[in-house]
């Protein structure tokens, strides 16, 4: 009897520890189907509780704690797949100071990794909404095109955002994605050296410029040659006179400009374009304390209510505008693991109607 009891031990701790995701994340041998009642029986809305309340803190290719939670059961598997595949992100998992040259080969190797799964799982394919990564000089002439043709193979990929990539990557760019559409895409978020990707989306309806490039003119340049439904652009340099007449050929249709720099000298650029119906301001909770703030606190500080009032003036002065149908939006935001990493979360968002 004592054996036995030792034994019935061990396995509760195998089971406890696969369902926070073990020591690595992964469940150590633990079969799915030993105890169907547990999971199977349970409300499917309670299942997706348990997974969005999983830890996303830590991503390799995966969430750990919810791709070791999707191999619990099938009931699990079920709820956690749509869920897991959502997004194609590839990031470093850590980038410490004088270990860059690590993240850049654990980066290609997971991009490389990851491309191959979405290539041999149909079945995964149809699920990818959105798609984030880290690029590389890492073999790139392997890395590069095997990601191209995964991604061309996500019939519902919207968002293409790459937060970073090498300075010197153009060539590199153009030649791993040569002879490539991205049809489905619709927002791209990237920095100006990457600016061959964007002719490969020509149904792209927002640009976002990444991490406060300067110049932004070979961007300008690629929505002119390929993307005609652009509606949407962010952080553009509008303050080069050149770059500004040539963005307003490219974008005749631009409704919404989102501005995450706040200089009130945008709206004399802005009125170069003539169907604007909505600006959005973003502002940053970094440097704040507490980035619980009231907001109320925050949309009457001054420098931000007089960006407020400005942005309201110019949406009335519109040739078209009509009463209400314009607006500003307030977008209160943090940094998720760095800026140039992953991007931001918005906290809270208001709008102003005009």
């Amino acid at each position: 009897m004592p054996p036995r009891k030792n034994k019935a031990v061990r396995v509760n701790t195998a089971v406890k520890a696969a369902a926070v995701g073990g020591e690595n994340g992964h469940l150590a041998g633990f079969s799915a189907a030993s105890n169907p009642s547990t999971f199977q029986t349970l409300p499917q809305e309670l299942l997706l509780a348990i997974v969005h309340q999983l830890d996303l803190t830590e991503r390799t290719l995966l969430s750990r704690r919810r791709h070791t939670f999707s191999w619990l059961c099938r009931a699990t598997r079920q709820v956690s797949l749509p869920i897991n595949w959502r997004s194609f992100d590839i990031f470093p998992t850590k980038l410490d100071p004088g270990r860059t040259q690590d993240a850049s080969i654990a980066g290609a190797e997971n991009l490389e990794r990851l491309s191959l799964f979405v290539i041999e799982c149909e079945h995964v394919q149809s699920l990818v909404r959105h798609v984030r990564i880290f690029l590389t000089r890492r073999r790139t002439s392997d890395v590069l095109p095997l990601f191209a043709r995964a991604l061309q193979l996500l019939p519902n990929a919207e968002t293409l955002d790459i937060p970073h990539v090498h300075t010197a990557m153009t060539t590199h760019i153009k030649d791993g994605f040569r002879g490539c559409t991205f049809a489905s895409i619709r927002h791209v978020l990237l920095q100006s050296w990457a600016h061959n990707i964007v002719r490969l989306c020509p149904n792209a309806s927002s640009i976002t410029i990444r991490a406060g490039q300067k110049d932004t003119s070979k961007v300008v340049s690629a929505i002119a040659e390929a993307c005609p439904n652009v509606s949407e652009i962010k952080d553009f340099r509008l303050s080069d006179d050149n770059t500004l007449k040539r963005l307003v050929k490219a974008v005749p249709n631009l409704k919404v400009y989102t501005d995450s720099i706040g200089d009130m000298n945008i709206f004399k650029y802005l009125q170069k374009f003539k169907g604007i119906d909505c600006i959005k301001r973003t502002v940053s909770a970094a440097g704040r304390g507490d980035e619980n703030i009231s907001k109320d606190i925050i949309l009457a500080e001054p420098v931000l209510a007089a960006y407020i009032q400005e942005a309201w003036r110019f949406l009335r002065a519109q040739p078209n505008h009509v009463q209400g149908n314009s607006r500003v939006v307030i977008l209160y935001q943090r940094s998720v693991v760095g800026y140039w990493l992953r991007g931001e979360e918005v906290i809270w968002s208001h709008t102003i109607k005009v």
